[in-house]
Formats: C-alpha cells, structure tokens, sequence
C-alpha cells in the first residue's frame, strides 16, 4: 500500500505492514515496530562492501547498509511493485554475515540471499532507521 503523508506515523501493526512516501520524496517503510528510510534512488555506481559501508557513513548520521530482512521488504514491498526507482535487477549488499563471516548480497532476480566475495561489486541501497 502507498499513501501520501507528511509527519504521519501509523502505530506499527504487522511485520510487513506499509511503504509510505514523505512528502520529500524519501521512501518510508513500517516494519518491525520501527520506521525505515530508504535512499531513494541506488547509488550511482556498483562497489565493494568496504566502499559500500565507507559510502553509507559519509551520507550523514545514520546511514547504513540494510539487513536481510530490510531488504526483503524493500524487493517485496518496492520492487516487485515496481517502485523506488531501482537501477538493476542485480544484486545488492546487505549488512548481514553468514555464521562463518562470510558477505552476503541480496539478489534482486529471486528475490534471495547469496555468498559474496570481498571483491565482488554490488549495487548500494542505504537505509536509516527513524525515531
């Protein structure tokens, strides 16, 4: 669902519950019991985690790279509606680490999570999380 607000905060009822647009233009989900910005557009270019974490902190307060579970709403909730403004259907970093410390990437084609090596670039999509 996408409603119009402007400092609006619904009280959180499910776990996937609304994608809302502030009138700034910046993507709003609800989810979790807490408030999710999103970017709105990818960053300009592909880029390693390291770059990825570096890009996110230097874009202000707050920014970082989502968890897997963001993310999954982000691709059901904007993406396969065809919302947000996505440069690809590839993959993009995650914050999230398998058990052994690997990197992992969420893969927009299936909607799924995967092994990444430390070389490997990847699309951007920073999230912060709101009071």
């Amino acid at each position: 669902m996408i409603i119009e607000f402007d400092e609006l905060k619904i009280p959180f009822i499910s776990y996937k519950s609304y994608i809302k647009y502030k009138s700034m233009k910046k993507l709003i989900v609800e989810g979790y019991g807490v408030f999710l910005e999103i970017w709105e557009e990818d960053l300009h270019t592909k880029m390693t985690k390291v770059e990825a974490e570096k890009v996110c902190s230097q874009l202000g307060e707050g920014w970082r790279l989502p968890d897997r579970e963001e993310m999954e709403v982000i691709y059901d909730e904007l993406f396969r509606k065809n919302e947000g403004n996505f440069k690809s259907k590839g993959a993009y970093w995650i914050s999230d680490l398998t058990p052994d410390d690997f990197l992992l990437s969420f893969d927009f084609r299936e909607g799924t999570t995967y092994m990444s090596v430390e070389s490997s670039k990847e699309w951007v999509r920073p999230v912060k999380t709101l009071d």
